[in-house]
């Protein structure tokens, strides 16, 4: 009886400083996980970084639309202009 019971105690002690010393499945992925959410942290953009730089770069792009359509309607207004002071020089001959 003495024998298993040392036999026990060994066993327990072994397995039990062998499974301190190993990680597990979940740690494992615990720290896995960790390290990605520090990545994401360290060097990647938040959502909202990356809406602002898009709505940024949208509303350059409109900005540009909008200044050429006002560069079309002045030229338009000047060639109008050049039309009607040709008419009015035409009848007041």
């Amino acid at each position: 009886m003495k024998k298993y019971v040392i036999l026990a105690c060994t066993l327990f002690l072994l397995f039990g400083a062998t499974a301190c010393s190993d990680e597990h499945a979940a740690e494992k992925a615990g720290k896995k996980i960790d390290q990605t959410v520090q990545q994401a942290k360290d060097g990647g953009k938040s959502a909202l970084d990356k809406f602002n730089e898009d709505a940024n770069e949208s509303f350059k792009n409109v900005k540009e639309k909008v200044n050429e359509a006002a560069d079309d309607v002045g030229e338009g207004l000047k060639e109008a202009k050049d039309v009607v002071v040709d008419k009015v020089k035409d009848m007041s001959k």
